[in-house]
């Protein structure tokens, strides 16, 4: 549903196989960074997402589903508010 939902957001998911149970990776818009998609989740949206490190740095942005987190209401929000 995740990476769907990703995918009908117009965002391209990074990685094409081998996902992860508890991390969906997705790479930055060309038109956007990864700061102002992350500022603007954490300012507007109450939402913390994360960056990358090394040779990805400012390329992706990892939306973490672990912990009390990890639940229907939350992981719609998330995505309703990267549409």
């Amino acid at each position: 549903m995740r990476r769907n939902a990703l995918k009908e957001a117009g965002l391209s998911l990074h990685l094409k196989s081998g996902f992860s149970d508890t991390v969906t990776v997705f790479d930055i818009p060309a038109e956007t960074t990864c700061d102002a998609i992350l500022s603007r989740m954490r300012k507007e949206h109450h939402i913390m997402l994360a960056g990358s490190f090394d040779d990805l740095s400012g390329k992706v942005i990892r939306i973490g589903r672990m912990g009390a987190n990890a639940n229907f209401e939350d992981m719609m929000a998330t995505l309703y508010a990267l549409s």
